[in-house]
């Protein structure tokens, strides 16, 4: 922690660019359109060029590309940049309720009536995942902890774990509503759950499916949640067009009121700072692609850890997801570079830059390795811009 607080300190008077406007906004939509607003909800927008006929029923930030992928009613999945150029990547035969992204090359689609589908990130033919089949699907969203996925159907109303090769455990029955949305909270390994209830909108459950807390939302209904991991803010649309920022815990800071129609999706636009696309077979070298598109031409470093709890709390800038363990201290900016390259280095122009880390041979299969970083920026609160936390399992 020290030596990462330390090189930081003293490439900050590199300086930075202004952070991009759309960086760590609250991306949410509605049947009235797709809107934008400031992380502690002051102020919001309209999103460019999307109209309320494209019925976008769910949205997740796509990585590194400036854009974000939404989801209709009628099934369709588009592409929508920063300035709301409009593309369709692909269609399905039932509405799409929910997107989670797998190591940042799948997406998985949930779905009304197909289960779960799977596409690859950069285009290609969607293909089914899991043993879902034509179950409604109310939510789904990645498990940073395990590497699996949370998944809620409505028929019945279930909570389900899945591997990333599809293999799936009922965790719990979910008895107090139709469910209609899930995040996971990376801090304290727990799931998020939204339900379309006056009397219990949403509930925190434990990874195994107890439920740790019920809340209310002024007597207001669920429909979507996400999670910011590095302010540890919890985002909650409902069904009467409000956005609530809640606490880890479920204490209600602030809210924001769009229009009268329910919020049905919600995510932090362009979060995604780290990318890995590989399963890290061991030895191997992991690609990973850093993008710190708020901090263009600025100082960075990365470490490595092998675990996320307990986050490191950075005094204004918020939290690292990565455990200080002796990993951590071995990797942290560059501190082992027979085993990393370009973990503390400058991202160029456009925000990019590339690294790798070296997995060794001999590494137990199930080993997890995680990632993260952070880039000197002094128009951001603490002067930094912190990363997402990705994760690589040894198969």
């Amino acid at each position: 922690m020290r030596r990462l607080l330390c090189v930081l300190a003293l490439v900050a008077s590199a300086g930075a660019a202004p952070a991009q406007i759309a960086d760590g906004r609250i991306l949410f939509c509605s049947t009235l359109g797709v809107y934008h607003a400031a992380p502690d909800l002051s102020t919001w927008s309209t999103h460019p060029g999307v109209l309320p006929s494209a019925a976008i029923q769910t949205v997740r930030s796509s990585w590194g590309n400036g854009s974000f992928i939404g989801g209709n009613s009628a099934g369709i999945i588009m592409r929508v940049t920063s300035t709301g150029t409009t593309t369709t990547i692909a269609s399905f035969p039932s509405a799409v309720t929910s997107i989670a992204l797998d190591q940042d090359a799948n997406y998985l689609f949930g779905t009304t009536g197909s289960g779960v589908v799977r596409m690859s990130t950069a285009g290609g033919t969607p293909s089914t995942f899991g043993p879902f089949g034509a179950t409604s699907i109310a939510g789904i969203c990645r498990n940073l902890g395990s590497g699996d996925f949370g998944v809620i159907t409505t028929t019945p109303p279930l909570l389900l774990a899945s591997s990333r090769a599809g293999t799936t455990t009922t965790l719990s029955s979910l008895s107090v509503g139709t469910p209609t949305g899930i995040c996971y909270l990376p801090d304290t390994n727990q799931y998020a759950v939204t339900y379309m209830s006056t009397t219990t909108p949403l509930q925190l459950l434990t990874t195994a499916g107890t439920v740790s807390g019920s809340f209310s939302l002024n007597n207001q209904s669920g429909a979507s949640c996400t999670y910011d991991m590095v302010t540890r803010q919890l985002y909650v649309g409902a069904s009467n067009g409000f956005v609530y920022r809640l606490s880890n815990t479920g204490a209600i800071q602030n809210t924001l009121q769009v229009g009268s129609g329910a919020i049905t999706g919600i995510d932090v636009y362009d979060d995604q700072n780290i990318s890995v696309n590989t399963s890290g077979a061991a030895p191997s070298t992991v690609p990973v692609t850093v993008n710190f598109s708020a901090s263009v031409s600025s100082s960075y470093c990365l470490a490595l850890s092998f675990g996320i709890r307990p986050a490191l709390g950075i005094p204004g800038a918020g939290f690292l997801n990565l455990q200080p363990d002796p990993l951590f201290f071995l990797t942290a900016c560059g501190a082992l570079p027979v085993l990393t390259t370009n973990f503390v280095s400058v991202v160029g122009a456009s925000g990019y830059k590339g690294a790798t880390f070296r997995i060794v041979g001999g590494v137990p299969p199930g080993t997890k390795y995680y990632i993260a970083g952070a880039a000197v920026n002094p128009s951001l609160p603490g002067g930094l811009d912190i990363s997402n936390t990705e994760l690589v399992i040894v198969p």
